[in-house]
């Protein structure tokens, strides 16, 4: 069995917990955004205690009505002091 690996998101992982992470979504048309999770979440109306994947199933693209057909979660950048 392979170590989890500490600090990385996975599908599992509650929107409170990535809610500053950014998430990278992609529709087959082409289209694509970019916004921190509690951002579409609360667009969405989504509960903060719904896996992340709830959200990206939900989502539909604005141009199209397609789904998203890739989407990427980076870490937020560190704000420096």
């Amino acid at each position: 069995m392979a170590a989890a690996r500490m600090g990385q998101p996975c599908p599992g992982d509650r929107i409170w917990y990535r809610q500053d992470w950014m998430l990278h979504v992609r529709c087959t048309c082409g289209h694509g955004a970019s916004r921190p999770v509690w951002r579409w979440a609360a667009d969405g109306c989504m509960d903060s205690r719904r896996p992340i994947w709830e959200l990206v199933a939900r989502m539909r693209c604005s141009r199209c009505g397609g789904k998203a057909s890739s989407t990427q979660l980076t870490e937020p950048e560190r704000q420096r002091r």
